[in-house]
């Protein structure tokens, strides 16, 4: 019956919206969740076996990181993936002591798709190859592994996005060239449902 939502301290303290969504499932569906304290980089967390064809990370992110890494907050939170059926594996920008929230489901019939891309120096956009899916039932999670550059680049060379631009092509873009950047995504195709997505264009307001 409760949500905890946490925020990075950065020396400020200021009121946040924190919105969230809540999906319960009636069937075929298993979740697990946990906390782990992590100290190196990439960090390997022990999952209950999964079947992997089928699963994804739901969520995973900070809950408490180091003073030495607040600065670090403007590079994005890391990503997670799931490499075995019982291992999730962490990666960020560098080793930090902090203690790490993470959700992984398991939905039976889905199909999971997970790989690495590379966004290299002078590139602002990127496309990856996956196995085809069914656009109206699939949903793309990604985020970013190794970070490059330091706290003084701007933040927007590793702000990524990622979308479908057809059946068996992802495209990644960023609005700064800038450092490399290795990204780390699954595709999970349900077999069930609608899912839809669109582009909009974000007015000065």
């Amino acid at each position: 019956t409760t949500i905890t939502c946490t925020m990075g301290t950065s020396g400020v303290t200021t009121t946040r919206t924190c919105r969230f969504h809540v999906a319960e499932f009636s069937s075929g569906v298993s979740t697990q969740e946990g906390s782990t304290v992590t100290d190196t980089d990439p960090e390997n967390i022990t999952i209950t076996g999964v079947t992997l064809a089928e699963s994804y990370v739901a969520h995973a992110g900070w809950r408490t990181r180091d003073a030495a890494t607040v600065d670090l907050e403007w590079n994005g939170d890391g990503n997670g993936r799931l490499t075995t059926s019982t291992n999730l594996r962490w990666e960020g920008s560098q080793a930090v002591t902090a203690t790490l929230d993470w959700n992984v489901a398991d939905y039976t019939g889905a199909a999971t798709q997970s790989s690495t891309a590379s966004m290299l120096t002078p590139d602002a956009s990127i496309t990856a190859t996956i196995t085809a899916v069914t656009l109206a039932e699939s949903v793309l999670h990604h985020g970013l592994g190794v970070l490059g550059g330091t706290a003084s680049t701007h933040a927007e060379r590793h702000r990524i996005r990622g979308r479908f631009t057809s059946t068996t092509q992802l495209t990644f873009d960023r609005f700064e060239t800038g450092p490399s950047n290795t990204i780390d995504f699954e595709v999970t195709d349900f077999n069930e449902g609608t899912v839809q997505s669109s582009t909009f264009t974000h007015a000065n307001a």
